[in-house]
């Protein structure tokens, strides 16, 4: 089967586990030889390609005021094409784009990674809004990194829902506490860039609905306080 192994049934079935870290394609090399009752043989030979496994992400970040330039940082492997689509009838094929959002809204950010046979893509959402008026976006579900504990920092994730973390824009104060069912304080943090992890003094919290509170000042002067349900899921 080119790796060494020999079948001698009619119909093998054989499963080629392998994992290439390189970008280029890994080529097999099979022979079939049949036989039959009076010593006659023949052969043929056939190349099977496995590519390497593609996996698609980026990070960027996800808010900010018109005119808004976000630089797209690709971490994807695996590839060696890649496809943006940038929610705004935009499409680059560069591989650490940067792009320019002119008018307020909510943009879904599509990336493509691609080589020859194979392909994987990744979703994010970007909110821009102008100074005046502050903008926030509440997630209702999150799961933990169970091997990862992450402290919170939204700008690591690279895009993976491990982390709780209301989207706030235009805000010049801004704090959120978590507590769990029976009202224990479990988190609290004013940094706008930091999430809760799902983590309670070094544990992963369990799979429950949690207690939000928010209280956030905006820019210009508005002032709301938000409480609300996170559902923790492992």
């Amino acid at each position: 089967m080119g790796n060494g192994n020999i079948f001698s049934n009619n119909n093998p079935n054989f499963s080629y586990d392998f994992i290439n870290t390189e970008n280029y394609i890994q080529n097999y090399a099979v022979n079939l030889t049949v036989s039959n009752n009076f010593n006659c043989t023949d052969s043929v030979n056939k190349s099977v390609s496995v590519c390497p496994n593609v996996t698609a992400n980026f990070s960027s970040d996800t808010v900010g005021c018109s005119p808004k330039e976000i630089i797209f940082y690709n971490t994807s492997s695996g590839s060696s094409g890649f496809i943006w689509d940038f929610g705004d009838s935009t499409i680059l094929t560069e591989t650490n784009p940067t792009h320019i959002y002119e008018n307020n809204g909510y943009y879904n950010i599509i990336l493509i990674a691609k080589n020859e046979l194979c392909s994987d893509t990744s979703y994010r959402t970007i909110s821009v809004t102008n100074n005046s008026k502050g903008n926030i976006i509440i997630p209702n579900s999150f799961t933990p990194n169970t091997h990862n504990t992450n402290n919170g920092d939204f700008h690591q994730n690279n895009g993976i829902n491990d982390i709780f973390h209301p989207v706030i824009l235009g805000a010049k104060n801004y704090k959120l506490d978590i507590f769990n069912r029976w009202g224990e304080h479990i988190f609290s943090t004013k940094n706008k860039s930091i999430g809760w992890n799902g983590y309670f003094k070094g544990k992963l919290c369990q799979t429950d609905v949690y207690i939000y509170k928010i209280h956030v000042v905006f820019l210009n002067g508005e002032e709301q306080k938000i409480v609300g349900q996170v559902a923790l899921i492992r």
